[in-house]
């Protein structure tokens, strides 16, 4: 039972976007690889990575290199600092490798780590089944490309995982296991994984901290005729995605905040309450 009125519901209000097709269209391609990442500085690295392969620029070793340093960076900041003042818990000290196995993280999480208390607490203030988007499909070449509901998240690039999948049975696609995923892949970045840009007859697949960008361009005398974009944050504020789903089965509003911080959209979002049919 939501512990709210039946007659109202939460929606996410995202903030204006800057038209990126109009203010690059023309440009030379050299000048637009250089303009995209300054203009999102959020994940500066992946958005470097992902122009340039768009617009069909070298990427080299030393780019990818920038981009898993950024996904490490970002993920150890949310868990050990960010998350845990959200949660009203201290900010925690350097991150230990996480559990491997479904055993061994049951074990872990009865431990007195600062990340497995952050996770207990995001459990008990949740719960399970609650503030979750179950069903959304992953990202792949066929939707990524296009801005509805597509589970583009970090917790979509480990979904596999044992760990992942354990969490998965038990508390639905919501909270803990966003969190959880982000210690997941902060565990497959010591045991090597390497982020790697896929190409696609639509554009190409870039990864970064907060799930996949999408991006395609055409290209005429040296300038960019046409330039396309989608984001993880696109997917996360779609119609009925990631955040509208969890909102909607959020059962206390007092824990919006906390919601927003685990989901870590890259742009402000307002929350609004509106009539249940809206």
């Amino acid at each position: 039972m939501l512990d709210r009125p039946d007659h109202t519901r939460l929606i996410a209000r995202p903030a204006k976007v800057l038209p990126v097709a109009q203010l690059v269209r023309g440009k030379r391609i050299e000048e637009v690889a250089d303009l995209l990442p300054r203009l999102f500085n959020l994940c500066r690295a992946a958005q470097r990575a992902a122009v340039r392969a768009a617009l069909g620029l070298e990427v080299t070793a030393a780019d990818m290199q920038a981009v898993r340093r950024e996904i490490q960076r970002e993920h150890e900041l949310r868990l050990s600092v960010l998350l845990p003042l959200a949660f009203g818990l201290p900010a925690g000290e350097g991150l230990r490798l996480f559990p491997a196995t479904p055993q061994q993280f049951e074990a872990f999480m009865l431990s007195d780590d600062p990340l497995a208390r952050l996770l207990r607490r995001v459990g008990r203030v949740f719960g399970p089944g609650r503030a979750v988007a179950q069903g959304l499909e992953l990202p792949t070449a066929e939707n990524g490309f296009t801005p509805g509901a597509v589970e583009n998240s970090v917790a979509a690039r480990v979904a596999q995982d044992p760990v992942m999948r354990h969490v998965q049975a038990r508390h639905g696609r919501g909270p803990l296991w966003r969190t959880v995923a982000r210690a997941v892949e902060l565990r497959k970045l010591t045991e090597g994984w390497q982020p790697r840009i896929q190409q696609t007859p639509w554009g190409v697949l870039a990864p970064a901290a907060r799930g996949v960008y999408a991006l395609t361009a055409t290209l005429g005398n040296d300038r960019v005729e046409t330039f396309h974009r989608v984001t993880p944050t696109d997917h996360l504020l779609a119609s009925g995605g990631i955040l509208q789903a969890s909102l909607d089965t959020l059962p206390d509003r007092a824990h919006a905040d906390k919601l927003l911080a685990i989901l870590d959209p890259c742009s402000p979002v307002t929350l609004t309450e509106v009539p249940a049919h809206a």
